[in-house]
C-alpha cells in the first residue's frame, strides 16, 4: 500500500523559502561579499514650484575681500585703523609691526634704520635725508590707503633699496560716485594740536580730491645721568654727572589734490600736486661737572644749544593707464618730480662755572642748507598670455643732491688791556670751516619677466 502525503499550497510555500534562505547562506560562505559603500545617498533635488505670480526669486550674492598679502611683501590697511586716522604717517607706521618711528621721527624696521621709504612705489625727495622725519611727522594719516612692507625687493626696484627692505606708502586714490567731506582735530597738553581737513567728488569721468592739515607740536624734557667710571691701568675712580633740560617746538602745515579723468572706458588720466612747510625751534641746556679724586668738582660749565630750522616740500606728477583688449592687459606710465629743502642753524656756547687750567669760554655756530630734486618717468606693460604673465617695463630718472655747511668757532681767551682808550676788551679768535657737496645723476633701464 502506497502512502501519499499532499502538501498543502500554503506549506508549499514555507518550504521554498527555506530552501532559498539555505541557499542563501551557503552562498554567503563561499562567496565573498562586495564591499560595502561608504559614500552617502545622492538626494536629486527637484526643482521646487515656481514662485506664485507677482513675486520674483532672489539672487544671493556672496562676496569675499581679496587677500592683503602676497608672496613678497605684507600689506597693512591703514584706512581700516580708525586710531591711525587721527594721526600723521609716523602714528601709522607705528601701528605696523615691527615697525617703530621714534620721537625724533627715526624710523627703524626690526631694529635696524637701513630703510627705503616709496611712495606709490616711487622714491620721493620728502621721504630722503633730514626731510624724511618732517615728512613723516606732518603728513596726514588719513590720506594714507595703506603700508606694503617688501622685505625682498625685486628686481623691478633697481637699487632704490640699498640692500634693504622697503616700506611703500600707497596714498588714497577715492572713486566712489558723489562727494564727502571729513573733518578732523585733535588737542593736548602745553597747547599741542593738529586738524586736518579732506574731501573728494567724483561726477560722470571727472574727479578731483584733496586736503590740508596743520599741526602745533612741542616736546620738553628732563634728564640727569650720574657716572663712575674706573681706568682700567690705574684703577682710579672719576666721577661725572649732567643734568639736562630741552624745550622744542614744531609747527607744520600743508596741502594735497589729486585730478582724474576716464577718456573712456580705457583710458584715464591723472595729475596730483603737494606742498608742506615746517619749522622748529629747540632749546637745550645741559650743565656737566666732573669730580677730581677728593670728589671735589674741577669743572663745571653750562652747555646751550639754540637750534632753528625751517623746510619745504613740494611735489607733483602725471599718470596715464590703459586697459587692453585681454582681460589683465595693463600699460601704465607715470612721471613723477619732488623737491624738498631744508635749513637749520645751531648756536653753542660753554659757559664755565669752575674753570679748568687753560681753558676758556667758547662759542660756535653750525648753519647747514640742503636741497634734493627727483625726476621719474616709468612705463609699465602687462599681458597675461598662455606661458604666463609678460611683464615689460622701463625707468629713466634724475636726482640732485646739493648740501652746504657754514661753521665758526669763536674762542675768549683772555681780555686784554687797549693802550688808547683804556679799560679792557675780550679779544676773540674765530676760525671759519666752509664745505659741502654737490651730486646728480641720471640712470635708464628697461626690464622684462614671465610670471608664471
Amino acid at each position: 500500500m502506497t502512502l501519499r502525503r499532499t502538501a498543502s499550497p500554503a506549506r508549499l510555500s514555507r518550504l521554498l523559502l527555506a530552501g532559498s534562505l539555505t541557499c542563501a547562506g551557503v552562498a554567503a560562505q563561499t562567496v565573498p561579499a562586495p564591499a560595502a559603500d561608504t559614500k552617502p545617498p545622492v538626494k536629486k533635488e527637484e526643482p521646487g514650484p515656481p514662485p506664485p505670480a507677482g513675486l520674483e526669486s532672489a539672487t544671493v550674492i556672496v562676496s569675499a575681500e581679496r587677500p592683503t598679502n602676497r608672496i613678497d611683501r605684507q600689506l597693512y590697511d591703514i584706512k581700516a585703523d580708525v586710531g591711525a586716522n587721527n594721526g600723521s604717517a609716523a602714528d601709522a607706521f607705528n601701528n605696523v609691526p615691527s615697525v617703530a618711528v621714534d620721537p625724533d621721527g627715526t624710523l627703524t624696521l626690526r631694529g635696524s634704520a637701513n630703510v627705503t621709504i616709496l611712495i606709490d612705489g616711487k622714491p620721493s625727495a620728502m621721504m630722503q635725508g633730514d626731510n624724511r622725519a618732517a615728512t613723516l611727522a606732518s603728513m596726514p594719516a588719513e590720506d594714507i590707503e595703506s603700508i606694503e612692507v617688501i622685505n625682498n625687493p625685486g628686481a623691478q626696484f633697481g637699487n632704490e633699496a640699498g640692500g634693504g627692505p622697503i616700506l611703500n606708502i600707497i596714498m588714497k586714490r577715492t572713486r566712489k560716485p558723489g562727494g564727502f567731506g571729513a573733518v578732523s582735530a585733535n588737542g593736548g597738553s602745553a597747547g599741542r594740536y593738529n586738524a586736518a581737513v579732506s574731501g573728494s567728488y567724483h561726477a560722470g569721468r571727472f574727479g578731483v580730491q584733496g586736503g590740508a592739515n596743520v599741526r602745533h607740536d612741542g616736546r620738553n624734557s628732563i634728564a640727569a645721568a650720574d657716572r663712575v667710571r674706573t681706568d682700567p691701568i690705574t684703577r682710579l675712580a672719576s666721577h661725572s654727572a649732567r643734568e639736562s633740560r630741552s624745550t622744542g617746538l614744531n609747527d607744520s602745515a600743508g596741502l594735497n589734490a589729486l585730478v582724474t579723468y576716464n577718456l573712456g572706458a580705457t583710458d584715464a588720466l591723472g595729475a596730483n600736486v603737494a606742498y608742506s612747510r615746517r619749522t622748529n625751534d629747540a632749546l637745550n641746556e645741559d650743565r656737566y661737572v666732573n669730580f677730581g679724586q677728593d670728589d671735589i668738582a674741577d669743572s663745571n660749565y653750562l652747555r646751550t644749544t639754540l637750534r632753528t630750522g625751517s623746510g619745504e616740500t613740494r611735489s607733483g606728477g602725471a599718470r596715464y593707464e590703459r586697459k587692453g583688449e585681454i582681460p589683465g592687459e595693463l600699460l601704465k606710465l607715470d612721471l613723477r618730480m619732488s623737491s624738498a629743502g631744508s635749513s637749520s642753524d645751531a648756536v653753542y656756547a660753554n659757559a664755565y662755572t669752575v674753570r679748568p687750567a687753560g681753558v676758556r669760554d667758547s662759542r660756535s655756530r653750525q648753519a647747514n642748507q640742503a636741497d634734493s630734486r627727483i625726476v621719474d618717468f616709468t612705463g609699465d606693460y602687462e599681458r597675461p598670455g598662455d606661458q604666463g604673465v609678460l611683464k615689460l617695463g622701463y625707468k629713466l630718472a634724475k636726482n640732485s643732491n646739493e648740501f652746504d655747511v657754514r661753521y665758526t668757532v669763536s674762542v675768549q681767551p683772555i681780555h686784554l688791556p687797549l693802550p688808547i682808550w683804556g679799560g679792557h676788551t675780550p679779544v676773540f679768535k674765530m676760525e671759519i670751516w666752509d664745505g659741502g657737496y654737490r651730486t646728480s645723476g641720471l640712470v635708464g633701464g628697461a626690464r622684462s619677466a614671465v610670471a608664471r
